[in-house]
């Protein structure tokens, strides 16, 4: 198939560096993500990204009660205030799955639960 729908996890906590996601079953030309952290006012984006392009709507609640806000660079982030927040992109794509770059801000804690679904 050249459908692939997937779930993982990050620990908020842990320091900026890359995440490798593999058992897609064939190289992503896009992905879709979702995140959020379970039970948590705020907290969840929706994102794409093909390698290059990466684009996102997120919760603003930790900056801006009730907002969403657009961004241009990042497929995933998690805000829990606006100084305390996990950043995400795709850095690469490989024959089965592909890697995330995150950056960690502040002391953000937690596990955000992500889903995606990616496209061959």
């Amino acid at each position: 198939g050249g459908i692939k729908i997937g779930t993982f996890a990050r620990d908020l906590s842990t320091a900026t560096g890359t995440q490798a996601i593999t058992g897609v079953g064939f190289k992503p030309s896009h992905i879709v993500f979702m995140a959020c952290k379970d039970n948590v006012v705020g907290e969840m984006s929706i994102g794409f990204d093909d390698g290059t392009t990466h684009v996102c709507i997120y919760d603003d609640y930790g900056t801006n009660v009730h907002t969403w806000t657009s961004n241009a660079t990042k497929s995933i982030i998690v805000l829990a205030t606006g100084s305390d927040n996990s950043t995400a992109y795709v850095s690469a794509i490989g024959a089965d799955g592909f890697t995330l770059t995150w950056v960690k801000a502040g002391g953000p804690t937690g596990t955000e639960k992500l889903f995606y679904l990616a496209f061959r």
